[in-house]
């Protein structure tokens, strides 16, 4: 268990941290300069993470904390609670989310999630693996975009909207992938 001081430090590190990210590509980010803007020392960044993979991980971890369990024997309207639970954490979180998508993390940690659960449940089996793999990519890489298009172009939509029309077209490309989901 973390105390309050070392959740503090790791905030500050990670806020740093997908603030650089804003204006430079990870590539060009060095730990120095993460320090700098932190205002913590080498030594603080390396108490706490090996490297920015590291971090990196530690803050997908947070997103996907937040994230529903998209459990395929849920009814809709407990996935829709999820979802909106989600969007108020990804509203919330706006500008991390944007950097994570664009920096090419999160979305194949939700895809990859979505595929255990539906592995888990029942839904994808060995007989029906490709079809589910190719549904849920759409599913996932529709979710992830609709979410990014709402923060980006600052859409005047809710969470609550925005979780309840990801909740619809995801039961619509489910019952229509049904016709396929045999095991």
């Amino acid at each position: 268990m973390e105390n309050r001081r070392v959740k503090l430090t790791k905030l500050i590190i990670k806020t740093s941290f997908i603030e650089l990210l804003q204006n430079k590509p990870l590539e060009q980010i060095t730990v120095t300069e993460l320090c700098a803007h932190a205002d913590v020392n080498r030594s603080t960044f390396y108490d706490h993470y090996g490297d920015f993979g590291e971090l990196m991980k530690e803050i997908e971890a947070d997103f996907l904390n937040h994230m529903p369990f998209i459990n395929f024997s849920q009814t809709q309207s407990k996935t829709l609670e999820g979802l909106i639970s989600f969007m108020h954490y990804v509203q919330k979180s706006r500008e991390s989310f944007i950097i994570l998508i664009k920096n090419g993390m999160l979305a194949d940690k939700i895809y990859e999630r979505t595929m255990t659960l539906g592995i888990k449940s029942g839904r994808s089996t060995e007989n029906n693996m490709a079809y589910a793999k190719l549904v849920t990519a759409y599913e996932v890489s529709g979710a992830v975009n609709v979410i990014l298009r709402w923060l980006e172009e600052d859409l005047p939509c809710t969470a609550e909207e925005v979780a309840n029309t990801i909740n619809k077209l995801a039961a619509s490309v489910d019952n229509c992938a049904k016709l396929n989901f045999k095991a």
